[in-house]
């Protein structure tokens, strides 16, 4: 053992992970596993809180956010692990030009928060009744027009 991480060479990783697979694949079944399978959803701020990283590096650097998600979740022996959220995202929203939500760093200092705030969805009316038809036809340009 080394820091708590155990070593195991290429055989032990793929035998562990055909156990964790199959432990999950006989739950999903419906049929009775060795053990019930931990499989546990954590938002995008799981890891890199418990990592040391602010909101803001969670959403601004990629790099930092996956070797932090990986160093983080090798701690659990858990039999799924959660998907990395996709990384540089408050990039993309500054790119498209968000405006259904304010989050830390936001390039838009009206929706800039904190660097230690989570992201907060914006409650407003984003689509009028009569914009369905608009929607239908062109769902893609629809959202980037009015809803994005």
């Amino acid at each position: 053992m080394d820091g708590g991480v155990v070593k195991m060479g290429k055989t032990d990783s793929e035998q562990l992970i055909k156990e964790r697979t199959q432990r999950v694949r006989d739950a999903i079944a419906v049929k009775e596993p060795d053990r019930v399978p931990i499989t546990p959803f954590a938002d995008i701020f799981f890891a890199p809180i418990q990592g040391g990283m602010s909101h803001k590096d969670a959403l601004y650097k990629g790099r930092k956010y996956g070797k932090t998600c990986l160093k983080v979740y090798s701690r659990y022996k858990w039999d799924l692990y959660p998907t990395l959220f996709l990384p540089v995202v408050g990039k993309l929203n500054d790119l498209v030009g968000v405006r259904t939500m304010k989050w830390p760093g936001a390039s838009n200092p009206n929706y800039r928060l904190g660097d230690h705030q989570p992201y907060q969805f914006l409650e407003t009316e984003w689509m009028k009744a009569d914009e369905y038809e608009k929607l239908l036809t062109d769902v893609t340009g629809f959202m980037l027009r009015n809803i994005v």
